[in-house]
């Protein structure tokens, strides 16, 4: 079996920041379905890291929320994420999504 890797080509430069309206469609279908599960609203926050979702958010013209469990110690050997956080997180990303068709 042969295994070949290669840089993915992208536009220059690479991962651009990139916003999402907080009154958008989008935005606000999100935190209406997090409310209605769990009480409130989720915090709105900027990142000031880089991932896929700046690919998304910038090239593509995607609106992109970034929404994820607890966890810590990321990208080490010893990272971790709490179950009941992705249990959470599931049920929040199956009701936004049944919400959207």
């Amino acid at each position: 079996m042969e295994l070949r890797i290669e840089k993915f080509e992208r536009p220059t430069p690479d991962m651009l920041p990139y916003v999402v309206r907080e009154n958008s469609r989008f935005a606000g279908a999100f935190r209406r379905v997090h409310a209605a599960l769990f009480g409130r609203e989720p915090e709105v926050t900027y990142g000031k890291s880089v991932g896929d979702f700046n690919y998304f958010g910038t090239y593509l013209g995607k609106p992109t929320l970034v929404y994820g469990p607890i966890g810590g110690n990321w990208h080490s050997s010893d990272e971790w994420v709490s179950i009941e956080s992705v249990t959470r997180v599931k049920r929040v990303y199956v009701e936004f999504l049944k919400g959207l068709v």
